[in-house]
């Protein structure tokens, strides 16, 4: 049986702002009647008067999810677009003056999820979704969204026996493998899970479960992962552990070794860890050679705002980063992702004090360190919480999907 601390999460997200519309393609049939022939392309302009007029916040979602059908082309006679999409957030081109920091833009999903997890898949431009728990549990099912100029669902169909179902996993891109590496996570048998399963996506995709030598961490879900490109690892730190010693929180830190055969080993960095915490997130900073760790949730404190960094390079150590501004209130179940343009960490969204989070702020890690909250254009998404995000850099822009709250 599943531990009461986990009980409390919220219902399941129906996901991403469906957009539509029907009252401009009504009161257009009904001045022209019906069309002998079918209507020529909208122009651009009218394109984008439909996707902003969809933006209104008092049309019911499916009149939102329409007009946007129709913007797109992909509505004929007045039938509802089908066709998924998540949400983009795009930042202003470098060194253009903004008064906002970017612009939301509506996509939309495969099933409604939260718990999943999603990694940039760089070789192939897209995102790649995995397990998560759905209206019918743990998940275990596998789906891509290309990112090029027509985004567009597919749902892979890996070969090989796919790992079981579960929640609050961790996932991180090999680039060197070509794959994608998911360790632990709440499992549909009902326990807590400390495998190590690899996505090979080169070709046809296929799925193997890893064994790696050395002792493995403790079964676990809600920590978090980065991959080290410098030493070719996986860093796995903190989350709900369960074992014949502990169950409950941790702070912990291992490493997955891919070079050769995989490894695990336990690190044990120098100075002061942060406090025992799930639901944290982490990026890595590649200018710096660091894993920078952001909030979470601690029992003992509750939902957190600290940041942490733990330099990566010879003997690893922890320490605390005290930014400059205003920090974002405390929370978890946020995304974190690295903004390489402007070497910045960028939030959105979590669990707050009683709501869930549509905000967005950056955390600069050049000089001195800097909290500030970022301005965006167009419809942001509903609050939300345990939800994933990406990196898409060759769009510059964050792409959001699915979570809880929405």
């Amino acid at each position: 049986m599943k531990l009461p601390y986990t009980m409390f999460r919220a219902r399941h997200c129906t996901h991403i702002l469906l957009f539509s519309a029907f009252l401009m393609l009504a009161a257009f049939a009904a001045a022209q009647g019906p069309p002998a022939s079918p209507r020529p392309p909208l122009t651009s302009e009218a394109r984008s008067r439909l996707t902003e007029a969809a933006q209104d916040a008092k049309l019911e979602p499916w009149q939102r999810e329409f007009m946007l059908g129709v913007a797109r082309g992909n509505v004929e006679g007045g039938a509802a677009a089908t066709s998924p999409t998540p949400l983009a957030f795009t930042p202003p081109l470098a060194g253009v003056a903004s008064s906002v920091d970017g612009d939301w833009t509506g996509l939309t999903p495969p099933a409604a999820r939260e718990f999943h997890t999603a990694i940039y898949d760089p070789v192939r431009d897209r995102m790649v979704v995995f397990g998560g728990e759905g209206a019918s549990g743990q998940r275990n099912d596998v789906w891509a969204l290309s990112l090029a100029e027509n985004p567009a669902w597919s749902e892979l169909t890996p070969a090989g026996s796919p790992p079981a179902g579960r929640e609050g996993a961790s996932a991180i891109w090999d680039p060197v493998r070509d794959r994608m590496v998911v360790f632990g996570g709440y499992g549909s048998d009902g326990g807590y899970r400390n495998d190590v399963w690899a996505l090979s996506v080169a070709g046809s995709p296929a799925w193997s479960e890893l064994t790696p030598a050395g002792t493995a961490p403790s079964a676990r879900e809600l920590h978090t992962a980065i991959y080290d490109p410098v030493r070719d690892r996986m860093v796995v730190f903190g989350g709900l552990e369960v074992s014949d010693v502990h169950t409950g929180v941790c702070n912990d830190v291992w490493a997955l070794s891919f070079a050769g055969s995989p490894a695990w080993s336990a690190l044990a960095p120098e100075g002061t860890p942060p406090s025992a915490r799930d639901y944290p997130t982490a990026i890595y900073d590649p200018v710096r050679d660091r894993m920078v760790v952001f909030g979470g949730f601690d029992i003992g404190i509750g939902r957190r705002n600290d940041v942490w960094a733990l330099s990566l390079a010879g003997s690893t150590a922890w320490s605390k980063l005290t930014p400059l501004g205003t920090p974002p209130s405390p929370r978890y179940g946020n995304t974190t992702i690295y903004d390489p343009v402007r070497d910045r960490l960028v939030v959105f969204g979590g669990s707050g004090d009683g709501i869930w989070g549509s905000d967005v702020w950056e955390l600069s890690l050049a000089g001195s360190l800097t909290w500030s909250a970022l301005a965006t254009a167009g419809g942001p998404p509903s609050g939300r919480y345990l939800h994933t995000a990406i990196y898409d850099p060759v769009r510059d822009r964050m792409v959001m999907f699915a979570g809880s709250g929405c």
